[in-house]
């Protein structure tokens, strides 16, 4: 029930458990006591593992937030950044060296690259493609790929430079358009299905 004064609880009626754990956290937390915030989290989470909300699939919820810590993106923009360095680098000294240390970064870097796509994919249940964000990640990996195609085809070093320069530039794109950093936000699509996404 609702009164002039905000929300009122009856005394028959009993509060939902999570909205009292929850109000516990807070109030622990505005009182600065570390200890009884951290057993109300640990509290909180353990209701939660016993009797999971229905809607809620809370291993993917954890999945989301340890990929979400992890920034795969950003570590794949860095890798990419230090590939593009040593390709150039090879043209001017040290060719074999630099050139192979180059080629197997970008490899390497593409590999973190795919997984973070899959990782979005299962987390969103959707294809690559919902968002600018994601367009922009996943087009950086169709590029790389198409790169290192023709890098192993002539092996003359410009394929490696255009993977590395294109993944590091779509994946810092795809940084800037991240905004509020909620980056698994769909665009309304025209005709409104999973097929036409």
């Amino acid at each position: 029930a609702v009164t002039d004064q905000g929300p009122r609880v009856d005394a028959h009626e009993t509060l939902n458990p999570a909205t009292e754990s929850m109000s516990k956290i807070l109030a622990a937390y505005a009182a600065g006591d570390a200890k009884s915030f951290n057993d109300e989290v640990a509290g909180y989470q353990a209701a939660l593992a016993a009797t999971p909300p229905d809607d809620v699939d809370v291993h993917k919820t954890n999945f989301e937030a340890r990929f979400n810590y992890r920034q795969p993106f950003l570590y794949a923009a860095v890798l990419y950044l230090l590939a593009f360095l040593l390709a150039c680098f090879s043209w001017l000294g040290w060719r074999e060296p630099l050139y192979r240390a180059s080629f197997w970064l970008v490899c390497f870097t593409l590999v973190i690259h795919t997984y973070a796509i899959w990782a979005r994919i299962e987390i969103s249940g959707r294809p690559p493609v919902t968002n600018l964000y994601s367009s922009a990640v996943f087009i950086g990996w169709g590029g790389v790929v198409l790169a290192l195609i023709i890098e192993a085809l002539f092996q003359r070093g410009a394929g490696n430079v255009v993977a590395a320069w294109v993944g590091f530039a779509t994946l810092s794109i795809a940084h800037l358009l991240a905004g509020d950093g909620d980056t698994f936000v769909v665009l309304q699509a025209v005709l409104d299905t999973q097929f036409w996404l």
